[in-house]
């Protein structure tokens, strides 16, 4: 059965890490429970798009409001704040940390820049 999707009205986390999203297909509302080993397999496919075109019509692009830090060990964590009380927290080992810090570093000369920019 495939329902096309017309609005979200309610999601929310469960405090076991469930993912409760409300649906509205047609006049229906239906539920979707998501569990956290399901969302593993789920967010993947939700916000990536190829990696060799950021600007092609199915790229996703987040436009993060803000950014925070966090440490897990030796790890860095990044926290894209996406709107009040949301962000997308990604992990990064030490070695992509330093790589990041580094393009970061040049961010604005073109000859490091691994794809084509657009306007």
């Amino acid at each position: 059965m495939i329902f096309e999707i017309q609005s979200m009205p309610a999601s929310t986390r469960l405090p076991d890490g469930t993912l409760s999203v409300a649906v509205k297909c047609g006049d229906e509302v239906h539920s979707l429970l998501i569990p956290p080993e399901a969302q593993q397999q789920f967010w993947p496919h939700l916000l990536a798009s190829r990696a060799d075109d950021p600007f092609g019509a199915a790229a996703v692009r987040l436009k993060p409001k803000g950014l925070g830090r966090f440490q897990v060990n030796t790890d860095l964590g990044l926290s894209l704040m996406l709107q009040p009380g949301a962000a997308v927290h990604v992990v990064l080992a030490k070695p992509l940390a330093d790589f990041l810090l580094e393009l970061l570093q040049n961010w604005d000369d073109p000859k490091t820049w691994s794809i084509p920019t657009k306007q």
